[in-house]
Parts: structure tokens; C-alpha cells; sequence
């Protein structure tokens, strides 16, 4: 579907209003240190392979067969999943040129982006990183001021989208982009959710590697509550095209997602909803790490 048809700039200064500031679904952890942050990535990913203690000191009375070990195996084979840790930072409006450049040590090439000229026409960065990328990320997240503020983890057994960010947008009307060419592009949309969303697949036979797609999109209000009471699942959407991207991911790969500029409410535009709080609720920028933990059974 078209990401928006081209009209006269709509004025957005109501944005803050008609778009809600809260990340739906995530957990919130104002105020820890990316220090902390890093300490907690290193945690996920232990080094060495050696036998937990429980395990080695086991009795010989618990490793003896039991009844349950006779049980016929299971028919059903488990279904494979892509975990990923969405780990979000907060930094300081004023500190906008230290955020920008953080996207400096990260890379782009590993990513396929479906129009990467107009996400940084919007002044969105999308980048890739490994665990080496950390020590210098980390630099750089301190030299920004940025805090950890929210951690949420999307577990992908299947196709269905799963929300990194998801808010709120509470009135209908025009919310502007600006294209690759520098022209401004409206679109009308009715109350609902705008959500960035992703979609992750082990790839076959690749053994720990995962497909994983982003995507902005825009839920209407009727369509969540249809989907609702028919007990479904999935919720008709509208995808922003020019918003699609790809990459592959192992385990310690991530992406960091953010703005490298801030707009005030009357600047602010379809993609910033999910990047920038009002200077009237605190005024920061929000950047994504969205952080690969598991691919596989």
C-alpha cells in the first residue's frame, strides 16, 4: 500500500495531542546507566562453556531412569523462534549531535533498506552492530547522556508482527513526511496505533541466523476492535513503504534505530512519534537497540 499521497503540509503543531507519548508494552527502568546496560548484554552472552555447579554436583540418586523418561517423545515438533531484546535509551533533546553520532560506529551495508533516502530525509538512522560494537557504542550512548529506559522482549515463533514501539494516535487527520527528493508528502489517517513492527524467520538451512524485517505501520482503531471480538489474531494494517527494511541476524547482532535531529511539536511529522517525547513531557530522544538473543529451538 502507498505510504501517503502528495498534499499541502498539514499543520502537526497538535501532534503531542493527537499522538499519545507512552511506548506502549514496554517495561519501564528510568535512569539506569548504560554501564549497567552494557554489564547486563555481557550477561546474556557468558563466555566459556563449563558445566553450571547444580548440574556437576549432581546426586547419582537424580540421574537414575525415571518412569517419565519411558514416555513416548513428543509427535509435535517445537516450533523455532528469534528472540530479540528491545532495549530502549533516552537522551536529552539538546544532546542531538552526540546521538547522531553514535550512528558513526555502527554499519548500513548489512541492512537492505527499501528506501533508506527518505527514513534519513525524516532524520532517521538505522545501523548494525555486533558484540564488538559495544565498548564504542557504549561511548558514545555516555557522551549523549542516554539512559536506559525501557526493556521488552519480542519472541517470534511464526509470521505475525510483533510491536517494538507502539502508540497511540488519538485523532484523525494529516501527518506529514518529507520524501527523498525534499517534497512534503501528506497522509490522512484515522485513530489508532502507530507501531513500528517486526517480523522474524530462522533461515533454512542456515543454522543460527534469523531474517528479520522492520516495518512502520498504522492500525485503525475499528479494525483492533473487529479483530477483537472475531477473537483473531491478527489486525489489518497499513505499511509505510518507503519504512521497510531487512537484515540477518546471529545471536549478539543488533540494530540501533533513532533520530540524529530534534523536532518541536510544530516541526513533528508521521515518523517522529516513536523517536521524540515533547519538550513539554521531558523533551528526549528515543533510540532503539533491538538485540538478537536466540534463533532456534
Amino acid at each position: 500500500m502507498s505510504a501517503g499521497s502528495q498534499g499541502t503540509p498539514a499543520n502537526t503543531g497538535r501532534l503531542a495531542a493527537r499522538v499519545g507519548g507512552h511506548v506502549h508494552g514496554l517495561s519501564r527502568c528510568v535512569g539506569v546507566g548504560v554501564g549497567t546496560c552494557l554489564a547486563a548484554l555481557l550477561a546474556i552472552f557468558p563466555a566459556g562453556c563449563e558445566t553450571p555447579p547444580s548440574e556437576a554436583a549432581a546426586p547419582a540418586e537424580s540421574r537414575r531412569l525415571k518412569v517419565g523418561d519411558l514416555a513416548a517423545p513428543q509427535t509435535q515438533p517445537l516450533p523455532s523462534q528469534v528472540s530479540l531484546q528491545v532495549i530502549v535509551f533516552e537522551a536529552p533533546a539538546d544532546k542531538a549531535a552526540a546521538v547522531g553520532e553514535m550512528f558513526d560506529v555502527l554499519r548500513a551495508d548489512p541492512i537492505f533498506f527499501a528506501d533508506r533516502a527518505t527514513l534519513e530525509a525524516n532524520d532517521i538512522r538505522v545501523r548494525f552492530g555486533t558484540q564488538r560494537d559495544w565498548p564504542d557504542l557504549a561511548k558514545k550512548l555516555d557522551e549523549a547522556d542516554a539512559k536506559q529506559a525501557y526493556l521488552h522482549t519480542l519472541i517470534h515463533f511464526d509470521d505475525r508482527g510483533l510491536d517494538l514501539a507502539d502508540l497511540p494516535l488519538w485523532e484523525a487527520g494529516a501527518l506529514n513526511y518529507i520524501r527523498a527528493d525534499g517534497s512534503t508528502a501528506s497522509v490522512e489517517l484515522e485513530p489508532g496505533r502507530l507501531a513500528w513492527s517486526t517480523v522474524a524467520r530462522p533461515v533454512e538451512p542456515l543454522r543460527g541466523v534469523a531474517d528479520v524485517v522492520f516495518r512502520y505501520v498504522h492500525r485503525r482503531q475499528k479494525d483492533i476492535a473487529a479483530a477483537r471480538l472475531a477473537r483473531q489474531d491478527r489486525v489489518q494494517e497499513r505499511v509505510f513503504d518507503f519504512s521497510v527494511l531487512s537484515t540477518k541476524m546471529s545471536r549478539g547482532d543488533f540494530i540501533l534505530m533513532g533520530p540524529t535531529a530534534y523536532h518541536d511539536a510544530d516541526r513533528q511529522g508521521l515518523l517522529d512519534p516513536a523517536f521524540m517525547v515533547p519538550r513539554s513531557s521531558g523533551g528526549v530522544l528515543r533510540l532503539y537497540m533491538v538485540l538478537c538473543t536466540k534463533v532456534g529451538l
